[in-house]
């Protein structure tokens, strides 16, 4: 049994609020979750939400440009109180104001880390920002400074909003429903407060009237400026994170699960429209009468020009969990995942295009030996081929049910495909003829590499590494004292090699896999691709968005800042600055200075 060293590393973490150096590619225009939205005029308006993502829009909303926001924090809520001043608030306390209509944002000292989820000013001078632990701020100068007001719970809040100078109100958690008569100065619990209802999201269309989503999927109205609010039953089941009104009778509310309703008369009675999307949608907003937008998760966008009769998205490409990616030249490159996904670019990711892969099998790996003949493997024993750089693909293999989780050839003749129950498949003619070559254990082999045509490895399930020295005729266990599940392996050269796996574990072998040591990740998700450029520069990638990258061969890894809180399932470089990343979602990302960030 191999030793498994620990090798004690120096890890520097700070975080800098920089630009990040991470683009999405797909979705479009981009695919981090969308918090709110909100229109100054029939033209322009802007969407904001997770990791600092800023969207503008001048075109009422069919076209959507990022902005540079400044910051990585994740940002809940945005308000206008004209063309020129806005804020958002968000994450860590994060104020952004901008005197400008949205071209330049500058982050506002709030004196607060909890968490803010909505804003509102009741003038030019004057505002509020509401956040966790009951966190209540006001401002009388702009923004330029804040203070806390104590609001009597350290519940979570989740909007405010004021009818007058005097008269505000605030949502939070667990039926929490504030106001205030006195400016804010002071805040009271609101007796109509209905705990049951579990308030969200707080609009009013005029001083009178105002409205709120609910958690219980129902809606709460007052006629009467606030003394009393009635409880609208909707008929609906999943909860409401946002409500519009346009005038007096038409209203809308969103929620979980694609959720749209409409009311014609005031919110007497809502109809549940038909969904165009099955994601959360956490904002609503409208231009006029007509026209209006949704946004939610997965950074959806959804637009009507019809009064919410029929909703079309405005996000683009694909939304399926994709696997692996790989490119055979600067422009030309593949991703593949689930329902027989296969998307093809040839202009460096600019447009990634559905191909048809004749299946509806899950595929988790790609490999190409030149520009038009590639191979994409999963589950069934699928094993495609194509002879014409992706315009069709022919099936070469399908057995029973086993899935294929990883393809590799050695020239334009021999390949390897390995998966479940410890199967590695070999073909000798361009995969005219596939053949059991080797069934290494019950283990899962989940990759496969090999350094050149003689020697090669497989990991997988169990902590296991093989080793083949004769072109896969025999493979050798090399398994250490490890026992976590190994996704990805990657060889520099003969001797030098990498593996990753499960609670971010990362091994390194110096001498040809004779002995792993293990290197520091810092991280305990798990890690599902890892690949080098050199012997130095070298990355790896998994859950919840994450990307680690080492310039030193491994010694440190240090995570770089992710535009996406998405699994991350497979990494390729096309040169040292040159790099794609693909995962669950349709989340396609590339880069083009090898992840690093510039400075503001």
């Amino acid at each position: 049994m191999k030793k498994i060293f620990v090798l004690c590393v120096v890890f520097l973490s700070t975080i800098s609020l920089i630009n990040a150096q991470w683009l999405w590619q797909n979705p479009m225009p981009q695919g981090s979750t969308l918090r709110s939205v909100k229109f100054l005029d029939s033209n322009t308006g802007f969407a904001v939400g997770d990791f600092g993502t800023i969207l503008k829009t001048n075109d009422g909303g069919i076209n959507w440009a990022l902005q540079t926001s400044g910051t990585i924090y994740n940002l809940s809520s945005i308000y206008f109180y004209n063309s020129n001043t806005g804020f958002i608030v968000g994450e860590s306390g994060i104020i952004l104001r901008t005197t400008d209509g949205g071209i330049n944002w500058i982050q506002l000292e709030s004196g607060t880390k909890n968490q803010l989820n909505s804003i509102c000013f009741i003038d030019a001078d004057n505002g509020y920002a509401v956040g966790n632990k009951g966190m209540i701020l006001k401002t009388n100068d702009v923004g330029l400074t804040w203070s806390a007001v104590n609001s009597k719970t350290k519940n979570q809040l989740y909007s405010v909003s004021f009818t007058s100078a005097s008269k505000g109100f605030i949502t939070g958690e667990k039926g929490t429903f504030l106001k205030t008569n006195d400016g804010g100065t002071s805040w009271i619990a609101n007796p109509a407060d209905s705990s049951s209802a579990n308030p969200k999201l707080i609009f009013f269309l005029n001083e009178k009237s105002g409205y709120i989503a609910t958690g219980s999927g129902n809606i709460l109205k007052t006629s009467d400026n606030g003394d009393s609010w009635k409880l609208q039953n909707t008929g609906c089941s999943n909860g409401l994170f946002s409500v519009f009104f346009t005038d007096t009778d038409n209203g809308y509310a969103v929620g979980e699960s694609g959720t749209v309703l409409k009311t014609i008369n005031g919110g007497t009675n809502w109809m549940l429209k038909p969904r165009c999307t099955p994601k959360c949608l956490y904002s609503v907003c409208f231009i006029d009468i007509n026209t209006g937008c949704a946004v939610g998760e997965g950074g959806i966008i959804i637009r009507t020009t019809d009064a919410g009769k029929n909703w079309s998205l405005i996000t683009n490409g694909c939304n399926r969990n994709l696997k692996s990616i790989f490119f055979t030249d600067a422009n030309n490159g593949y991703g593949v995942g689930d329902f027989g996904s296969i998307l093809k670019t040839t202009n460096g990711g600019k447009n990634w295009i559905l191909q048809n892969s004749s299946t509806s099998e899950n595929l988790r790996s790609v490999y190409f030996t030149d520009v038009n003949t590639g191979y994409a493997v999963g589950d069934d024993e699928t094993i495609l081929k194509t002879t014409d750089g992706g315009n069709t693909w022919i099936m070469q293999l399908k057995g029973v049910e086993v899935k294929l989780y990883s393809v590799r050839f050695t020239d334009a003749n021999t390949g390897f495909a390995a998966g479940e129950t410890g199967l590695i498949f070999k073909t000798n003619d361009g995969g005219k003829k596939w053949t059991i070559q080797k069934k290494t254990s019950s283990n899962i082999i989940y990759s496969i590499f090999f350094v050149n045509p003689l020697i090669g490895y497989a990991v997988g399930t169990g902590g296991s590494i093989y080793k083949t020295a004769n072109n896969g005729n025999s493979w050798i266990s090399q398994s250490g004292e490890v026992t976590k599940n190994l996704k990805s392996v990657y060889f520099t050269d003969a001797n030098t090699g990498y593996a990753v796996g499960n609670d971010g574990i990362i091994l390194k072998t110096t001498n040809g896999g004779n002995d792993w040591t293990m290197q520091i990740s810092n991280v305990t998700v798990d890690l599902y691709s890892v690949c080098f450029l050199n012997e130095s520069t070298g990355y790896a990638v998994g859950d919840e968005g994450t990307i680690l990258k080492t310039k030193n061969g491994g010694n440190n890894w240090e995570p770089q800042h992710s535009v996406t809180a998405t699994d991350l399932n497979s990494v390729f470089f096309n040169d040292i600055n040159t790099g794609y990343l693909i995962g669950a979602e349709g989340c396609i990302l590339k880069t083009t200075n090898g992840g690093e960030r510039i400075k503001n």
